[in-house]
């Protein structure tokens, strides 16, 4: 008799590429000839998966797509500073961060925030003396100041709780003023990776732990925007430091969806789809203005936010997606062809290694299990990568047509190497050594 699957309505290009092979549905998992089950991780009953069943997931996976969680385990490992935006669980632990960027704010445009230079001064002198050492910060993370600073300066500080106003006439900074400045930004720019985050606003992204899709995502700037936010989730959440200046295309913001597969855990098993594709905001990006902080098709590029977007697409932007050649061909008539198989795929993949191996401990192959992840990046105007956020069982529907295009070619490709050990097609195997070994360059640099 054939092989029997059972696969999820959500994933018709599993099942036709299945049908393809040979291979006949049955209508229930437990059914005796059921050797492949392709489902949401929700549904998984692991107790019950059989040895020698196939299922498209690892037990523990949500470890990674779980916000917070993912957070709390790439903190244990020095790269985090490298490969991850300054994130916190709580606003406790969210108060010293966001007066650091508060200070960064003032100190990059004193004229802009006359009023609130001497707070900021004492603030960066303070963050100076905690880090003596530029390059140790720069690769154990920086650190803030502690909790007797905060008591000790709490008035002064309290003003710097809010979205600051701007100096209605802007006036020359004093000239020995602008000589500490000066000597205070260029000890921390040495010493902090993330240092150019910060350079008109002070931005904080809110996420939701559990929700994917942009459901109940904030862009917040207060301490009481927090606390709204936090009081009206009533779930775990990451506020995560907002990248304000991220490489632009045509004057649009990007994030890359890259797709990778997890085949084993003793030792990790790596593979990367050889193609991703780029999700477009539909609005023209600009944090000039209050207003544009709460267009959420500015800032969030999932194309579950942008398919409700009424406006016609960029001409050269089709449906706010591009695949990968097309990205490579902007690089081209940019003159930086050669950015991407230099610097950001290796920058990509080091993040994926490293995020995959922090919860690696965890994670466990019931059955024959793997995981099919969606990794989301954004670089910034340096061509530096950040993760954001891992996905387990990621959109493959054929939203647009450049995931039409690849989300069959993808899965039929993945079934030849689940099933047939095929390495030959789209799915490359990751050589984590070599991964490594370019990560722990591009952490010392």
């Amino acid at each position: 008799m054939a092989d029997g699957y059972f696969v999820d309505a959500k994933y018709p290009d599993v099942a036709a590429a299945l049908k393809a092979l040979g291979w006949h549905a049955v209508r229930h998992w437990t059914f005796p000839t059921c050797r492949l089950r392709y489902v949401n991780y929700a549904k998984v009953q692991w107790a019950n998966v059989k040895p020698n069943v196939i299922i498209n997931h690892l037990h523990h996976a949500v470890l990674l797509s779980q916000k917070h969680e993912l957070l709390a385990h790439l903190q244990r490992r020095p790269s985090i500073h490298a490969i991850f935006p300054r994130s916190v669980t709580s606003p406790d632990a969210w108060i010293p961060l966001f007066l650091y960027a508060q200070a960064l704010l003032v100190l990059k445009n004193p004229a802009a925030f006359a009023n609130h230079v001497t707070t900021a001064l004492t603030i960066g002198a303070e963050i100076q003396r905690q880090n003596p050492r530029p390059s140790y910060a720069r690769i154990h993370g920086l650190q803030m100041m502690d909790v007797k600073f905060l008591s000790d300066n709490e008035a002064a500080l309290r003003p710097f709780f809010v979205m600051l106003p701007r100096t209605p006439t802007y006036e020359a900074v004093d000239a020995d003023i602008q000589t500490a400045i000066d000597g205070i930004l260029s000890h921390l720019e040495a010493c902090d990776r993330q240092f150019h985050f910060v350079s008109t606003r002070n931005l904080w992204i809110a996420k939701p732990s559990g929700l994917s899709q942009g459901r109940g995502i904030e862009l917040v700037t207060s301490l009481a925007e927090i606390h709204s936010v936090w009081a009206a989730t009533g779930t775990p959440m990451v506020v995560q430091q907002y990248i304000e200046r991220p490489l632009l295309i045509m004057g649009r913001k990007f994030d890359i969806r890259q797709w990778v597969l997890v085949t084993d855990v003793a030792p990790v098993v790596i593979y990367w789809y050889k193609s991703c594709y780029l999700r477009f905001s539909a609005t023209d990006y600009c944090v000039a203005h209050d207003e544009a902080l709460r267009d959420k098709t500015m800032h969030l590029c999932n194309n579950s936010v942008q398919k409700h977007v009424s406006a016609p697409a960029h001409h050269d932007i089709p449906e706010h997606m591009w695949p990968l050649q097309r990205f490579q061909q902007h690089l081209q008539e940019i003159g930086r062809e050669e950015v991407w198989v230099e610097r950001l795929c290796p920058a990509m993949q080091y993040a994926c290694v490293e995020a995959i191996e922090s919860v690696a401990s965890k994670l466990r192959r019931v059955g024959k299990g793997f995981e099919w992840l969606g990794l989301d990046y954004i670089i910034d105007e340096a061509f530096n990568v950040w993760l954001l956020e891992v996905n387990v069982s990621p959109d493959v529907s054929h939203s647009t047509h450049t995931t039409a295009a690849l989300v069959p070619e993808a899965t039929k490709d993945m079934l030849a190497l689940i099933l047939h050990n095929d390495e030959t097609r789209g799915w490359q195997r990751l050589d984590l050594d070599a991964v490594a070994a370019h990560g722990s360059q591009h952490c010392a640099a």
